[in-house]
């Protein structure tokens, strides 16, 4: 899950524990960003996610309110789901590999042997 997604997940989690109550301000993009330890532009993004799903609402002045810990609620719930699709498309595509190492091993092992029953 790319970073600006886990950066709104943790959000909305503050939001719904408490830490950041409705109507409250939450920090600037830079001090978020210093938070997170990336850029302002990776916040924006995450703030951007929360704002299309009015968590959030962000002032001209670039100030960011919250709205909504029922919605913050529901985005955990769907991003949760999406996080859980995402995990097992990814253990499919490790299934997926291990198998095609295995049919080729399978099919080195079978002409080996169709050549040793050949010569003897």
């Amino acid at each position: 899950m790319p970073g600006y997604k886990s950066i709104s997940l943790d959000i909305a989690q503050r939001i719904v524990n408490g830490e950041l109550p409705v109507n409250s301000k939450i920090s600037g993009r830079t001090l978020l960003a210093s938070k997170y330890h990336v850029s302002p532009e990776t916040i924006r993004k995450s703030i951007g996610l929360l704002k299309d799903e009015n968590i959030v609402s962000v002032s001209q002045g670039k100030e960011i309110t919250v709205l909504s810990k029922r919605l913050a609620e529901d985005y955990i719930i769907k991003n949760q789901y999406l996080k859980s699709v995402y995990s097992l498309r990814q253990e499919l595509e490790i299934l997926l590999k291990e198998k095609q190492e295995m049919d080729y091993k399978f099919e080195r092992n079978t002409e080996r042997n169709h050549s040793a029953f050949r010569s003897a």
